[in-house]
């Protein structure tokens, strides 16, 4: 009897085991932490993950800043529900664009390490000034927290539009991006950094100079999904830690 109590806690036990391993690996899927053997299918799967993360920024922050907006504007404090929800999307955006940089970084590596390395520092730094604008935004709505708010978000647009425009470089100059969409990010992108340093030096041309950008991110992630990178010029060996 005890030898099958022991037999039968022994197969819980590894059943256990076997599903937290199972359920690490996907975690670590989702972040481009996995070691996977065909290359074509990692670099097939990396981008279509990408894709998905170039799109729900778009969505999450756009309707969190909104909401947040409408919740700012009117006089009573609104449900608490509602100022959790735009909260809640707005650090997604954060949360996703880190995941971004992470995805594409194991597959630019393989071309040039100092560009991945680049791109991901581009994006954790726009993740935190947007972090800290919307909180200081959350906090208080008096008119210097417009300003921290509005500067924030102007140096996250900065730091997005000049650190992506290695990446996109690199991506058309080796061939894993179609040089039409290659060069469309370049211009969408210099002309982002452009409009947050307009917007910084007081000239309003930020929303209208950002609109390429937008576009662009919206093509780049359908295409992504649908299509994929290609093969670099110099090769692609898969996920590495």
């Amino acid at each position: 009897m005890a030898s099958r109590v022991r037999n039968g806690c022994a197969l819980l036990i590894a059943h256990f085991l076997t599903q937290i391993n199972v359920q690490g690996g996907d975690v670590r899927e989702l972040c481009g932490m996995t070691h996977p053997h065909d290359t074509s299918s990692s670099l097939r799967r990396d981008s279509r993950w990408a894709g998905v993360f170039f799109l729900i920024p778009l969505l999450a922050y756009g309707v969190g800043n909104a909401w947040l907006e409408a919740l700012r504007a009117v006089p009573s404090p609104g449900s608490p529900w509602a100022w959790t929800g735009a909260s809640l999307l707005l650090a997604i955006n954060s949360i996703v664009v880190v995941l971004l940089a992470r995805r594409l970084q194991p597959i630019v590596r393989q071309v040039r390490a100092r560009v991945a390395h680049a791109y991901l520092l581009a994006r954790v730094l726009e993740a935190v000034l947007l972090l800290l604008g919307s909180a200081v935004w959350l906090a208080h709505t008096d008119q210097l927290t417009d300003q921290v708010h509005f500067y924030t978000y102007q140096l996250a647009m900065l730091a997005l539009g000049v650190g992506s425009l290695p990446l996109f470089c690199l991506l058309g100059r080796t061939g894993m991006l179609p040089n039409g969409l290659a060069w469309w990010a370049i211009g969408g992108y210099s002309l982002l950094a452009l409009g947050a340093v307009g917007e910084l030096c007081g000239l309003p041309y930020g929303i209208a100079l950002s609109i390429p950008g937008g576009l662009l991110e919206v093509t780049l992630g359908i295409w992504l999904i649908v299509k994929g990178l290609r093969p670099a010029t110099h090769g692609y060996t898969g996920t590495p830690l």
